[in-house]
């Protein structure tokens, strides 16, 4: 572990909301294997496969200047330099040579790589010259395969611990349920039902109590395998049954069917803070608190730091702490998320642990280094998900943030980072501001390019 990467900003003895704010595990290569924490639960197909695509160019702003990370897609070479001015070194990054074109075939980033053998060749050049270590967005058995191709050790969790299907386990919402009630932790009262069947069964009866039902896939990353039912949808859409609602939007149905599906009433949530932990075999430690963004029961983005109530703040910081120790004694090493609800009462439930890179990281990183003066001052509100026309280019969206004063002003030390560059009609940023009315500003700045580019 070098000394950079495990770098306090501020001691333990400064209260719970110290952060810690860390780069790569060791001098290394990051895989973003986005698509393996799809997998888990079935293929990586259609908008799940594209997101994972759309999405991974955030991973270069782990990098230190002598890291890599092997993506799906090329960056633009306009993106490349304009990472450059904010860093002072261009991200080194690979690419399978087979590309993801057709969606509906299954995504798998690692099986390209493994197949490429020149790049094979070239990974364990650098690798070997670098003394890299090999960082994948999450584990999987395939990691330890490219680390016995290329001849590079594997940073975070052993071998022996990924045979035995714990990251499986640790991102599982129903065993993170029954792991909570065993440790003190509140989660929202759910049916664990598998098969569309018992599914639907278990839906129609807490819908009939409540007027509304959540579904959430156990093994669903992003949000992307959440259902939410009302009486007002399910009028809108003229269905006599919930059945006829549900069963159409369980895509893929073979993960529907397959997997537990967590069936739940729907909390009245007033704000979705989230922690993310470091997990370390001597120990655990705080990465940071936000609030997520949430648009249509999937994640797009965090509002940092979480703005929550001292107290609040603590006892969440306090449960993730016991939950991140359950996960070290299980060997779960790397980063692990937890995403929380405050709902009306000012409680605190916890709905799932992400035991892989979070939407977080990015963000913590771009703070860490544009802003070490000031990383717990500052305000940072991310959008992984932004929606523009697909003609849109890198180089024209960044002239109109110029144009329209949104663009990093490393003299003001405030502005907006283009995190995920133009592609497919989507792109992501990270704003950063001194006070939150600022960030809301340049966030409503950026909604504002999108919907009147000069195209």
């Amino acid at each position: 572990m070098t000394a950079e990467s495990e770098t306090m900003t501020g001691s333990q003895e400064e209260g719970e909301q110290s952060q810690l704010f860390v780069g790569n595990y060791d001098n290394g290569i990051i895989v973003t294997n986005i698509d393996d924490a799809i997998t888990m639960a079935g293929q990586a197909v259609g908008k799940l496969a594209q997101k994972c695509v759309d999405v991974a160019p955030r991973a270069v702003h782990y990098l230190k200047s002598g890291d890599a990370a092997i993506l799906y897609e090329q960056l633009p070479t306009d993106y490349e330099e304009y990472f450059r001015g904010l860093y002072g070194f261009k991200p080194m990054t690979f690419v399978p040579r087979s590309r993801y074109t057709d969606t509906s075939k299954p995504l798998s980033l690692l099986d390209n790589i493994l197949e490429d053998k020149q790049l094979l060749a070239d990974i364990a050049r650098e690798g070997h010259r670098r003394r890299w270590s090999i960082t994948p967005f999450i584990q999987h058995p395939k990691v330890f395969e490219l680390a016995k191709a290329t001849g590079l050790k594997v940073a975070g969790m052993t071998q022996e611990s990924v045979s035995k299907n714990r990251v499986a386990e640790l991102n599982d919402k129903a065993i993170f349920q029954n792991v909570c009630q065993k440790i003190g932790i509140p989660v929202p009262n759910s049916v664990h039902a598998r098969g569309i069947k018992e599914v639907c069964q278990a839906a129609d009866e807490i819908f009939r109590r409540h007027g509304a039902v959540m579904l959430r896939q156990a093994l669903g990353a992003g949000g992307l395998g959440n259902i939410l039912v009302t009486k007002q949808m399910l009028a809108l859409a003229e269905c006599n049954t919930l059945e006829e609602f549900i069963v159409p939007r369980m895509n893929p149905v073979e993960i529907w069917a397959n997997g537990t599906v967590l069936v739940e009433t729907v909390l009245k949530v007033k704000q979705s803070p989230a922690t993310m932990m470091r997990i370390l075999p001597q120990g655990v430690r705080l990465v940071s608190h936000s609030t997520q963004i949430i648009k249509e029961t999937c994640y797009i983005g965090s509002f940092a730091p979480s703005g929550l109530r001292h107290v609040l703040l603590d006892e969440m910081i306090c449960m993730s702490r016991v939950y991140a120790e359950h996960v070290r004694k299980r060997g779960g090493y790397g980063y692990c998320g937890i995403d929380w609800g405050v709902l009306e009462d000012s409680s605190l439930v916890a709905f799932e642990s992400n035991f892989r890179y979070g939407g977080m990281i990015h963000v913590n990183e771009i703070k860490r280094r544009l802003r070490p003066d000031n990383v717990h001052g500052v305000v940072t509100l991310s959008n992984d998900a932004l929606k523009l026309d697909k003609r849109a280019t890198f180089g024209l969206v960044l002239k109109v943030m110029q144009d329209l004063g949104l663009d990093w002003d490393p003299g003001r030390g405030e502005g907006v980072i283009v995190a995920i560059p133009p592609a497919g009609g989507s792109m992501g940023y990270v704003a950063l501001a001194e006070t939150t009315r600022h960030a809301l500003e340049l966030n409503a700045g950026m909604h504002q390019l999108a919907s009147e580019l000069p195209l």
